[in-house]
This record gives structure tokens, C-alpha cells and sequence, in this order.
């Protein structure tokens, strides 16, 4: 029950269930703590370390997993990008395709099959009922640093240099979890807060175009106008 698993680059994937307890998880330079209750789903090919925690190591239910079978249950039920399930209840299902592994009835492979095909069903449901979860780690990462860096242009080698990733995976990740690039979300939230300031404040076209990351007042206007269709003036006249 106290140990430390550590794979860098293996075509497995693998799930597993806590009975009690609770461990630690690392993937993919992210990392969470999992507890009695939760179950997490680990991709092939991705860099993960996991253990028990030392005072409360855990107990669990796991299966290490290849094939075409469960490559297609990740894509049918849509777990592509989905690693940590909190508190899902799944643990029978789990011990049912655990007694079906034991056992090995003369069907095993489709009584397996069926099993599986509940769990991650199972997990479908939960993140079905926990929307917050779609995104990914890398995704909710890379928002989380345009959120905090949207006055200033934000290269795609800075962002994939913080999560380890090429300039294409970062472009890829980031339309599937936020259905649109960086550089168009780095756009809108320019856009979104010029639009407050023209709406609710008497501040200075100069003042809202530096407000909002632009050092040039008719470069700003230009921006507006192309965004909105009408210039930053007129916008405010119309609002007001």
C-alpha cells in the first residue's frame, strides 16, 4: 500500500479507484491529491507519478489496460482529456470488472468488456453532471495565465514553455477547451473591458486605450472600430 509508481512514457493506460485511504497524483506537471472515493484515469504516453500518502496510504481498486478496446471507450464516452473523477460513486462497478478478472468465466472478454463499458460510462455521467471538469489541466493553466497577462501580446512559445508543449498542442488545447486561440481570447477580453470603461466611466480615450493595453490612442480607435464597426466616440454616445 506504500509505494510510488512512475512511468514516462508508456503505451498504457491506466484506472483506478480508491477504496480508502487517499495518495498523491502527478501528470503531465500537473498534480492533486486523491482521496477515498475518487478515481482518476491516466492517458498512454503520459509522463505520471502517483503514490499513498504516508499517514493514510490507500487502499484501491486498479487495472492497467491495452488494446483497441479501451481506446475506443475513451473516445466513445468523450474522456479524451479527462484525468481526476472527485467523489464519483463507481466503486461496485469497479469490483464487479475486478471479479470478472479474478474469475475469468469461460466469457471473460465480454463479461470484461461489458464491465469496463459501465465504468466509463459511469465517468461520462459524472462529468456529464460536473461541467467544471471538462477542462483540461493544461487548458485552465494557459486561461489562467492569459487572465493575468491580457494587457500585453502573449507569444506562443512563452505559453508553450509553461506547459511543456509545442506551439501547435497549444493551439490545439486551448480552441478545444475555450472554442477560440489565445491571441482571439487575449482580443476579447481587451474588447469586453474597453466596452465597460466607454460604457460606465468619463475616462479619456488615451486613458481607456492604455487601460486596456494599447500604448497608441488611434491605433486603439482603429481596433474599436474594426472589432465593433463603430469608433470608441460613437460607441459611447450610443451607451450613455
Amino acid at each position: 500500500r506504500r509505494y510510488r509508481v512512475r512511468r514516462e512514457c508508456e503505451d498504457l493506460t491506466v484506472l483506478e479507484y480508491i477504496v480508502s485511504g487517499k495518495g498523491h497524483l502527478r501528470f503531465e506537471g500537473n498534480s492533486c491529491e486523491v482521496n477515498a472515493g475518487d478515481v482518476y484515469l491516466i492517458h498512454p504516453y503520459t509522463h505520471h507519478e502517483y503514490h499513498a500518502d504516508w499517514e493514510a496510504p490507500w487502499e484501491k481498486i486498479w487495472f492497467n489496460l491495452r488494446g483497441p478496446l479501451v481506446k475506443s471507450l475513451i473516445e466513445v464516452y468523450r474522456l479524451t482529456d479527462a484525468v481526476h473523477f472527485p467523489a464519483c460513486p463507481l466503486e461496485q462497478e469497479f469490483r464487479d470488472a475486478l471479479e470478472t478478472a479474478r474469475t475469468r468465466p469461460a466469457d471473460s472478454y465480454t463479461q470484461l468488456s461489458l464491465a469496463l463499458h459501465r465504468i466509463f460510462a459511469g465517468l461520462n455521467r459524472w462529468r456529464q453532471q460536473h461541467p467544471e471538469t471538462r477542462k483540461s489541466p493544461e487548458g485552465l493553466k494557459l486561461k489562467t495565465h492569459l487572465d493575468r497577462h491580457w494587457r500585453r501580446s502573449v507569444p506562443l512559445e512563452e505559453l508553450a514553455k509553461l506547459i511543456g508543449r509545442s506551439r501547435s498542442q497549444v493551439m490545439r488545447i486551448f480552441q478545444h477547451d475555450w472554442n477560440t486561440t489565445p491571441c482571439q481570447y487575449i482580443q476579447q477580453q481587451r474588447l469586453d473591458l474597453a466596452k465597460q470603461y466607454l460604457e460606465n466611466t468619463e475616462a479619456k480615450i488615451s486613458q481607456i486605450a492604455e487601460f486596456v493595453g494599447f500604448r497608441d490612442e488611434f491605433y486603439f480607435s482603429n481596433w474599436f472600430k474594426e472589432k465593433t464597426g463603430v469608433s470608441p466616440l460613437f460607441y459611447r454616445r450610443e451607451k450613455q
